[in-house]
């Protein structure tokens, strides 16, 4: 990781203006009319109030903005990431920890005029957030860029994470392009059938590891503001399976030879949410003998930016948004051998 002066790392959206952000927002809103923001293309037209899979209409439906403290150290900053939870999503993981907002039509969460969201984004900032950091922002790109010209308007002037999934089309990457400033994409399996069992998704180890490799290529490098929060990068989270279906080690091989050096999230806290009792094999823990070797096998790879968790986080990172603060907040460590420093 490289820190830089903060004259090169002007967030995306200042770059953009206000002005290119209302033009970009336009051009997504035309995804709306037959939505193909997420790889089911469902086609719906959710401006007249049709509903594809992930539920939502054309605004935003919010369910939490606060200061999060458990995002990785970069993102974390000294006050934490200024988190905006998104409702709705296109996967349906058996062990979603945010089950509770996974539906668009969740009782934690409502809807939000651009003016709303454009406000929280200003909100966060007042707070002293290190960025905004939206999460599962995909059913929402157009209404997130909409509101963001309004904040960027108004004196936004934060890097925008996009906390995702991954599974997400080309097109609505290329709507994102110049507006995100750090990627932070999950990858959830590296096979299919995986996929298809435990998220309900047939396509995502081939739709996501397109989506990440077109986010590594875009910022191939963590770079810091001076203050050594992320100003600019990629960072790769995988959530490690008690059974392994995740395919780590698979995923960490596949980018490696393609050339592509993110940084890592090794995150071994899992913890059976919602439906993940009713799956024998996501009972039990994470091992620390898999999480050490995957953080070799990393490290012989060639990666350099690392951080993990061990399964004694686990429960510290799942929210009940049934309270005003839906977080107890953990600590992500840092592997010692990393370069983040």
């Amino acid at each position: 990781m490289r820190r830089q002066e903060r004259s090169l790392l002007v967030p995306s959206c200042l770059r953009m203006g206000a002005e290119g952000l209302r033009r970009r927002a336009l051009e997504a809103r035309e995804i709306l009319h037959g939505c193909r923001l997420c790889p089911r293309e469902c086609g719906v037209d959710r401006t007249s109030g049709e509903k594809g899979f992930c539920g939502c209409g054309s605004e935003a439906g919010v369910s939490a903005f606060l200061l999060h403290k458990g995002e990785e150290p970069p993102l974390t900053g000294l006050n934490g990431a200024g988190t905006v939870f998104f409702a709705g999503c296109s996967m349906s993981c058996v062990f979603c920890q945010n089950y509770q907002i996974s539906s668009a039509s969740s009782p934690f969460s409502r809807g939000f005029s651009e003016e709303e969201l454009a406000s929280a984004f200003l909100s966060l900032q007042d707070r002293g957030a290190a960025n905004i950091d939206l999460v599962t922002p995909t059913p929402h790109v157009p209404a997130i860029i909409a509101s963001l010209a309004l904040a960027v308007e108004r004196g936004l002037r934060l890097p925008i994470v996009y906390n995702t999934n991954s599974y997400v089309t080309p097109e609505a990457l290329s709507l994102l392009s110049g507006v995100v400033d750090v990627w932070l994409p999950d990858l959830k399996y590296s096979s299919n059938s995986a996929a298809l069992r435990l998220s309900g998704v047939p396509d995502y180890a081939d739709a996501a590891f397109d989506a990440v490799r077109t986010m590594a290529k875009w910022r191939p490098a963590l770079l810091l503001n001076g203050d050594g929060t992320a100003a600019k990068g990629c960072i790769v989270r995988i959530l490690l399976l008690p059974d392994g279906s995740d395919g780590a080690e698979e995923l960490l091989e596949r980018l490696a030879s393609e050339g592509l050096f993110p940084a890592l999230s090794l995150m071994g806290q899992f913890s059976p949410a919602h439906r993940a009792q009713e799956f024998p094999e996501l009972s039990g823990a994470v091992s620390s003998e898999r999480v050490d070797a995957l953080l070799d096998l990393a490290s012989g790879l060639g990666f350099e930016d690392v951080w993990f968790q061990y399964a004694d986080a686990g429960g510290v990172f799942v929210p009940d948004f049934s309270r005003e603060n839906p977080f107890d907040f953990g600590i992500c460590r840092k592997n010692p051998d990393s370069s983040l420093n």
